[in-house]
């Protein structure tokens, strides 16, 4: 997917708009979340905080990568080896790529 320049650009695209959808939220726009929410059946209040809490506390954005994956981020996948959600360990930097920094760059 990676290799053709208009997949890439369409995954860049996606990509900062939910970053620019988080970011809307946290500045207080959350107009037409009572719809998003019904069909959870999760009480608006709840949904809100559930949503609003941690934007305020670590925000949700995207951004270019640097050419290795950072210490945290190479151990992100071993809780999911350790609860057997994966059959074995998965080595983040094995497909780590900054394939999409420019895309990603120009779309946000």
């Amino acid at each position: 997917m990676l290799e053709s320049p208009a997949r890439r650009g369409a995954a860049a695209d996606l990509i900062a708009r939910i970053t620019k959808a988080y970011a809307y939220v946290r500045v207080g726009r959350e107009e037409g979340f009572e719809k998003i929410t019904a069909a959870t059946h999760q009480p608006l209040t709840q949904a809100r905080k559930d949503l609003v809490d941690p934007q305020k506390q670590r925000p949700t954005r995207a951004r270019p990568v640097g050419d290795e994956p950072s210490p945290p981020i190479r151990r992100s996948a071993t809780p999911s080896t350790e609860l057997a959600a994966l059959k074995e360990h998965l080595d983040v930097k094995s497909f780590w790529t900054t394939a999409l920094d420019a895309d990603l760059k120009k779309a946000l």
